[in-house]
């Protein structure tokens, strides 16, 4: 009897023990933020939108300092974490009012591009935690294209951001985040500005250019970062616009034809349970090309001249429905010369079998009128 009561007394012992580690381990604790690094990563920067769309409508304890000046600030933790990351969710919290809500962004306009290493926990790298990614799924096509296919210096040009979902995604997306990068040389980069869809009442945007649009701290010449998000919910699930870029061709144009695109340096989307979906980006070029004294491209002349098939494989007819002698001029992107010719009117074939696949420009002046098309060799 006593043997069994001593082994009962050990037994209780160890429950009451780990008991108390479990309560240990799931208490809250105190952390360090600083406003607007959503994520912990160290920076604050449009990807802090996404954790704070993930978390968003979740509530806590308030901080005791409620500031979104960047400076070390004391909160208790939340019972909620990012389900891959495990960043708590009271860094989502940038105003410390005790809610993940709009009113949150205001700390990353307020403290964009800042950086900070003494967060607790210790700040690390987003990007390298996110290990779920639904590689099950139909990859997502987000395109960027231009309104025309060239322009010309002191043209204003837009270009469109579109994020394609496919109606049976299983999940759909909660945002996206990226980072381009353009050759600032080309444009009137003060006048660079993006415009977010607001007409969608479901999203929240985070956005920065050398313009500073939409934030107190500007991005380096030459970028733009853009963020959207939903509110706890994956808003994107079929043929969306988010976004208008808008851009002044530089007045000062020195080649006769520059291309002109935006590359995609860093690129995200995630889903509501913090999963990457894999993603295709589709760009588009826009060519630039000096203006002439006496030439312009009428409509007239557009309908007039077809070149097909576009996009070619070996060869290219040109019809020429003006019926009036003209020089043929076909450049790649960088302004380089492949070939020309004077045509008549009608139509004529042009052999190009040896010709890498790629972007081309093709010119068709007149004596009165020119025509330009973009053309793409496929294999």
């Amino acid at each position: 009897m006593i043997l069994n009561d001593r082994v009962n007394m050990k037994i209780l012992c160890t429950w009451l023990i780990l008991q108390t580690a479990a309560a240990l381990l799931t208490a809250q604790r105190p952390m360090i933020l600083f406003p607007g690094d959503a994520n912990n990563d160290g920076a604050c920067n449009h990807y802090d939108l996404l954790p704070i769309g993930i978390q968003y409508f979740k509530e806590f304890a308030p901080r005791d300092v409620q500031s979104i000046d960047w400076s070390p600030q004391l909160f208790l933790s939340w019972p909620d974490s990012l389900p891959v990351s495990l960043v708590n969710a009271g860094f989502a919290d940038c105003n410390g009012d005790g809610f993940v809500d709009d009113f949150d962004l205001d700390a990353i306009k307020l403290n964009h591009e800042k950086n900070q290493n003494t967060a607790d926990p210790p700040p690390t790298l987003w990007l390298p935690k996110l290990k779920d990614t639904l590689f099950s799924t139909a990859q997502v096509l987000v395109e960027l294209s231009f309104d025309r296919d060239t322009a010309a210096p002191g043209d204003t040009v837009a270009a469109w951001l579109v994020c394609d979902i496919a109606e049976n995604h299983p999940t759909g997306a909660l945002g996206l985040a990226l980072w381009l990068e353009y050759d600032a040389s080309l444009v009137k980069d003060s006048e660079t500005k993006i415009e977010p869809d607001t007409a969608r009442r479901d999203l929240m945007f985070v956005t920065a250019t050398p313009s500073a649009v939409d934030i107190w701290r500007t991005v380096p010449p030459g970028n733009i970062q853009f963020s959207a998000a939903g509110r706890a919910e994956n808003v994107l699930k079929n043929r969306d616009t988010l976004a208008k870029i808008s851009i002044i061709i530089e007045d000062k144009i020195f080649a006769d034809v520059a291309p002109f695109t935006f590359d995609c340096l860093e690129f995200l989307m995630l889903n509501g349970r913090e999963q990457v979906l894999p993603t295709f980006m589709k760009k588009d070029t826009l060519i630039i090309k000096k203006r002439t004294s006496s030439l312009a491209e009428t409509t007239f002349a557009f309908d007039k001249i077809k070149f097909l098939p576009n996009p070619f494989t070996d060869f290219i007819l040109v019809e020429n429905q003006m019926y009036a002698p003209c020089l043929l001029t076909f450049f790649d992107l960088s302004g380089n010369l492949i070939f020309e010719k004077n045509i008549g009117g009608g139509e004529e074939t042009f052999d190009l079998p040896t010709l890498p696949p790629g972007n081309y420009l093709a010119r068709l002046q007149s004596a009165n009128e020119v025509v330009w098309r973009k053309m793409v060799k496929v294999d």
